[in-house]
């Protein structure tokens, strides 16, 4: 008996090895009911085209949401518009799209984003029309939603950008990747506006330009924004200007993450107006500009600062409206320059690893 179950054991396991080797299985979430599951393929699927799939789904909700699994890459003729509780399932593959548009309210995008949905292990590239206007991947307008494992790509538009949160959106990201190259005209990798929430874990922004007009951006926060980024590295190369971060009347916190920055003109590592900036544990480097390299530049905006090297030829430079409160930081330049070209440390401390307030007037 003790041999026969053994044998049944064995003839069991070798059928079951068999049959997962030659199936196709997916990751299920437990919250997505079964017959809410839509295969997307070119061939041998529900729909063999994305758009017409979402278009499909009428009835989602909190407790019936829905889900895309995509097997294959898509290239776009209309842009997907994902409805409310769909999430997408990459499975490595990518959607890809030509769109532009000149209108500055309803830039044309590849993606937009759901209210409460996730996009997982997902390719979004708008690759442009080659016309005057708007090239952008993802926008997120009024929406609440996460991003997992997401490479996000943007270029031939006058104006190009990887990801757009406008209209107090909430989104959060991990393991995101955007790439904006080669870039011509103004390239966002990601422009946070009008009262939006960005929360990114583990990123990697790229920007490149070949010619010496552009202005590059690796992040633009406005519009009472708020967004904190931790673990990840910005780097932006080319164009005329160039800004890691340009902040204006917003907030940021940022953590674990290098920042480098190099132009041909004006170098920014972070750039801040009417704004509040922490910053901890990092590295900012503005370098090879002919014109200014700064690391930090702080203006009429408050800034905290931890630990962090902040290299270029002027690496914090504060007018006389800001207060800047640093904590063991390497400096590799000038520590602070005003327009006499003169340096003041104020609160009598001149020791950089010495915590202190200090604006140009020394108030």
């Amino acid at each position: 008996m003790i041999y026969l179950n053994r044998l049944f054991s064995v003839v069991f396991i070798v059928a079951f090895t068999a049959i997962v080797a030659s199936a196709n299985f997916f990751v299920i979430p437990v919250k997505v009911k079964m017959k809410n599951l839509i295969r997307v393929a070119k061939s041998g699927g529900d729909f063999n085209d994305p758009v017409k799939a979402m278009e499909s789904i009428h009835d989602t909700s909190d407790s019936n949401r829905y889900a895309l699994y995509l097997e294959n890459d898509f290239n776009l003729t209309r842009p997907l518009h994902v409805k409310d509780y769909v999430d997408i399932y990459g499975n490595n593959h990518g959607l890809i799209g030509h769109f532009g548009t000149s209108d500055f309210n309803h830039p044309s995008a590849v993606v937009y984003g759901g209210d409460f949905t996730h996009i997982y292990n997902l390719q979004i590239a708008n690759e442009g029309n080659n016309s005057q206007g708007y090239s952008v991947a993802l926008l997120n307008d009024n929406v609440t939603l996460s991003l997992d494992s997401v490479r996000i790509f943007a270029k031939n538009g006058d104006i190009n950008i990887g990801m757009l949160n406008k209209n107090s959106a909430n989104v959060s990201g991990s393991t995101v990747v955007i790439n904006l190259a080669p870039c011509s005209g103004n390239c966002y990798a990601i422009d946070t506006s009008a009262s939006s929430n960005l929360s990114l874990y583990r990123y990697q922004i790229d920007l490149y330009s070949t010619d010496t007009i552009s202005s590059l951006y690796g992040m633009r926060v406005s519009g009472l924004s708020k967004v904190y980024a931790n673990n990840g590295a910005i780097t932006v190369d080319g164009g005329g200007v160039a800004y890691g971060v340009e902040m204006q009347e917003s907030a940021l916190s940022m953590a674990n993450s290098q920042l480098t920055i190099d132009s041909d003109k004006w170098s920014y590592g972070i750039y801040t107006n009417l704004s509040m900036l922490n910053l901890a544990y990092s590295v900012v480097t503005a370098q090879n500009a002919s014109l200014i390299n700064t690391a930090f530049y702080n203006q009429a905006s408050t800034s905290t600062m931890i630990d962090t090297r902040l290299s270029a030829s002027v690496s914090i430079d504060s007018n006389m409206n800001s207060t800047t409160l640093l904590t063991s930081i390497n400096v590799s330049g000038s520590i602070l320059k005003d327009t006499n070209n003169t340096y003041n440390i104020c609160a009598g401390v001149t020791n950089y690893v010495n915590s202190y307030v200090f604006n140009r007037d020394c108030q």
